[in-house]
């Protein structure tokens, strides 16, 4: 048996992501408030150069107060596929483009706080 909804209200909202205040009541019986991040989902690509090495790319992320190792990636807004978010974020991000991109299958980011999606693409060529 699974949690059921009883109400839910937004917290917060912005065009990345929003804090989501649901009322909940769990198998046991118990009534309980879970916040969440609510995630339109991420989509990121892989690099993998003609000599099989994976490219990465190294960002400040404020949150961690420190310089992150990363795969290009990025939001899902209103309209775009995961694909093509992939695409946008390999120009973005390492300036470059992609003959193939392969769909490697998709994740749950962090699953005790966030219902985000993240769609993986191997990208070569």
């Amino acid at each position: 048996m699974m949690w059921q909804c009883l109400a839910s209200r937004y917290l917060w909202q912005s065009p990345w992501y929003s804090l989501r205040e649901d009322r909940v009541h769990t198998p046991e019986g118990r009534e309980l408030t879970f916040t969440l991040v609510d995630h339109p989902g991420a989509a990121c690509g892989v690099p993998i150069t003609a000599g099989g090495q994976v490219v990465l790319i190294r960002n400040y992320r404020y949150a961690v107060g420190e310089h992150c190792l990363e795969v290009p990636a990025g939001g899902l807004p209103d309209g775009l596929s995961p694909e093509e978010a992939a695409r946008r974020e390999l120009e973005e991000e390492v300036g470059g483009t992609a003959a193939e991109l392969r769909y490697v299958g998709r994740f749950y980011s962090s699953t005790g706080i966030s219902n985000e999606i993240v769609h993986v693409y191997l990208a070569t060529g």
